[in-house]
């Protein structure tokens, strides 16, 4: 007696050769970016969205690597941040690459520029005048402020905003202060500050000006 029996198993299964999709959301192409620099990026896999080892490489002007790490999944985001202690302002890269857990890669690439260089601040040109008007009996002192507000390293002019403020020492204590912003688009910004000093008593008074762009960048005169 033969009892012949046949089997069969049907496997169904799933193919996955395409690599992670990676979108860089921050910075933009191109933009120009502070001492604290925030790297974000959207990161998708098509199959199972698990994502490997996101890392990131920044690369100077000559394509060198100057420094590399891990990105961490932060509000649904891939995030990562870089202080650029050391280095020059200019035109720099990144490259963020990603891995799916079955080993398809893939990457993608963003150029920005670092701007380290404070707003250029002069407080009035003419200082034997300036300084001069401290000693008059008359009531009224007039401080003459030029920011330049625009950088120009890159090649072609990168305008922000400053923020000027200035605080007024009699003996070391704060007797004033006040601040102004530039939102134009002017190389060189103008100010003149004129104050009452009528009820002002004699003694040493100091002036200490800031100017800080929308990157924090910030010029610190004294006079």
């Amino acid at each position: 007696f033969t009892n012949n029996c046949t089997e069969s198993v049907n496997l169904t299964f799933k193919t996955d050769q395409t690599a992670p999709t990676i979108d860089i959301t921050s910075p933009t192409e191109n933009q120009s970016v502070g001492i604290l620099i925030e790297f974000w990026a959207n990161i998708t896999d098509t199959l199972n969205n698990v994502i490997a080892y996101p890392t990131y490489e920044i690369l100077n002007s000559s394509d060198e690597t100057i420094a590399e790490g891990m990105l961490i999944s932060l509000n649904n985001q891939y995030y990562a941040s870089w202080i650029p202690t050391g280095f020059q302002s200019w035109n720099y890269s990144i490259i963020i690459t990603a891995n799916d857990t079955l080993g398809n890669s893939g990457n993608s690439t963003r150029n920005f520029a670092l701007d380290l260089l404070a707003p250029y601040l002069v407080v009035d040109p003419d200082e034997w005048d300036f300084r001069a008007q401290w000693l008059k009996n008359d009531s009224t002192l007039q401080m003459d402020t030029f920011v330049n507000s625009t950088n120009t390293t890159f090649g072609s002019p990168l305008n922000y905003s400053v923020d000027l403020t200035y605080n007024i020492y009699k003996d070391g204590s704060v007797i004033k202060t006040n601040s102004t912003e530039n939102n134009s688009e002017n190389f060189w910004w103008n100010h003149s500050i004129l104050l009452n000093t009528s009820d002002w008593t004699d003694g040493r008074y100091d002036v200490v000006f800031n100017a800080t762009d929308t990157l924090n960048n910030t010029a610190i005169l004294e006079t």
